[in-house]
């Protein structure tokens, strides 16, 4: 469905492409690395939730696709372009794309809450998440995107205008990459996040 998917349908999760990391199967696909031509054919077999355009659904398939466009378009990888164009533009030098088998200093570890008690978090590879989340930050650094916004520093003030305007239907208000609603009567524009 090519031809009626286009980039805002991606950015604001209304392409009706199948999740890929609500797939059973990639249970069995966590701990391996896979390259993009693996999982963009993954990704394309998976069935659609429903017609582009005509619905919302999250799902991770479209920024997984959005990092493999961004590569095709700007002749970078993902983790370059986003060096760049975002990360050193911004010095927001603890914050990068985790690359598999890379040591990172003081890198928090993760934990699951099982049977009233935490363990330690399943290893996955990265290489699954990629454009879709597979980065890490600090507050720091997240402060300093937070100032980015509406400045003209990275994003012109219309470009963030974009990014934070509700392109869905009546059940969520989402916009590129951000949730667009209220809270305690002020405007909030947050997202939520995690590992499988």
């Amino acid at each position: 469905k090519g031809d009626s998917i286009t980039l805002h349908l991606l950015l604001c999760h209304r392409s009706g492409i199948g999740d890929y990391a609500e797939d059973s199967r990639l249970d069995t696909l966590k701990k391996d690395r896979y390259s993009k031509d693996f999982m963009v054919s993954y990704i394309k077999k998976l069935p659609f939730d429903f017609v582009p355009g005509s619905d919302y659904k999250y799902s991770n398939s479209n920024y997984y696709l959005l990092g493999c466009i961004i590569e095709k378009v700007s002749g970078l990888s993902f983790y370059d372009f986003v060096k760049q164009n975002i990360l050193s533009p911004l010095e927001m030098k603890n914050t990068s794309v985790e690359i598999p088998g890379d040591i990172i200093e003081k890198m928090a570890k993760g934990y699951v809450r099982t049977k009233g008690s935490f363990i330690n978090e399943p290893f996955y590879s990265m290489d699954l998440l990629y454009s879709a989340g597979a980065m890490y930050s600090t507050a720091e650094d997240l402060y300093k995107w937070d100032r980015s916004m509406g400045k003209g520093t990275l994003l012109s003030k219309e470009s963030v205008k974009k990014m934070f305007t509700s392109y869905t239907l009546s059940n969520t208000h989402y916009g590129y990459g951000a949730v667009i609603d209220t809270f305690q009567n002020h405007q909030r524009i947050w997202h939520s996040g995690g590992g499988w």
